[in-house]
């Protein structure tokens, strides 16, 4: 997929308050588990089309 994607190698996350690259009508993919929650605006996951995070504790793949 490296050649067809983007992958992002590093990627840095915000707190909501801090997201302010993020607008109020931006569509996200989100994930609440173990009383955690990350959302991954679309806007983003359409040039990088893949994700590794941690939520909850739990290691998950977000993919658009």
């Amino acid at each position: 997929f490296e050649w067809m994607f983007n992958p992002l190698p590093n990627p840095a996350y915000a707190k909501t308050s801090e997201a302010g690259f993020v607008a109020g009508t931006d569509i996200v993919m989100a994930i609440d588990f173990n009383q955690e929650a990350a959302a991954y605006p679309i806007r983003l996951m359409a040039y990088h089309h893949i994700v590794e995070d941690v939520v909850g504790g739990t290691p998950v793949v977000a993919t658009y």
